[in-house]
């Protein structure tokens, strides 16, 4: 869902970015969707509700998450619609409602291609203008041919990359990156040896579990669906 950035929504909403809507009630005709806002994590931590108006639908697709009320008034995640007062507790700092709404909510998101230090095998959502894009296109074959794409889009300060032991150290401080979202999309796999696509993937996940305290930046990597067996199964061996 993305927001059509009307003036008095300016406060909580940025122009053109996508939301995701964990849940949505009818109310007088209106349809509001609960979706985390700009001031998410910022000024407090947890979703609001905000009317239909402030956004154009560019997916309308039900989360596996969702179910329904009766009077199909309510969408949402089994929890926010079986238990009275949800938000309520929510916004009161309940804390096993808390646990359990970042639980549902990393699910979501990451069906909809959004996660933080984590592999994604779906389409890439649309970036904003704090992600850094790194983008692993066309065939590339040999290591080598992979490090110099990662040198031409990541312009490290850290010179050469060399070998993977290098490249998982430059992935892993990403502090010369102004933009808080780091994300790696893979047009398709890169063509390695056995032997050094298991050594990129435990890379890669050496980097998101490296960046997981840091404040400063988010590493999200996009493969293709149809490789999510065979990189989860390495990362299964390690």
């Amino acid at each position: 869902m993305k927001s059509t950035g009307w003036a008095d929504a300016s406060s909580y909403l940025t122009v053109g970015k996508c939301y995701v809507v964990y849940a949505s009630i009818i109310a007088d005709g209106i349809t509001w969707y609960l979706i985390c806002d700009d001031n998410f994590n910022i000024s407090y931590n947890y979703p609001l509700y905000i009317p239909e108006f402030f956004f154009s639908i560019i997916d309308n697709s039900y989360s596996r998450y969702w179910i329904t009320t009766e009077n199909s008034a309510e969408t949402g995640f089994k929890e926010i619609l079986s238990t009275p007062g949800y938000l309520e507790k929510l916004i009161d700092g309940n804390l096993d409602i808390i646990h359990n709404f970042n639980e549902i909510k990393s699910r979501i998101d990451k069906e909809n291609g959004y996660g933080k230090n984590m592999f994604i095998f779906h389409r890439m959502p649309p970036a904003d203008h704090n992600t850094e894009l790194i983008q692993i296109v066309g065939k590339i074959s040999g290591k080598d041919a992979l490090f110099a794409c990662y040198e031409k889009c990541l312009e490290s300060p850290y010179g050469q990359i060399q070998n993977w032991d290098i490249l998982s150290f430059i992935l892993s401080k990403l502090d010369w990156i102004i933009q808080k979202k780091v994300w790696i999309w893979h047009e398709q796999l890169p063509v390695l040896s056995e032997t050094d696509i298991v050594s990129y993937i435990k890379c890669l996940d050496i980097a998101c579990q490296s960046l997981k305290d840091n404040p400063d930046h988010e590493l999200s990597i996009y493969f293709p669906e149809q490789t999510e067996k065979l990189i989860s199964d390495i990362l299964l061996t390690q």
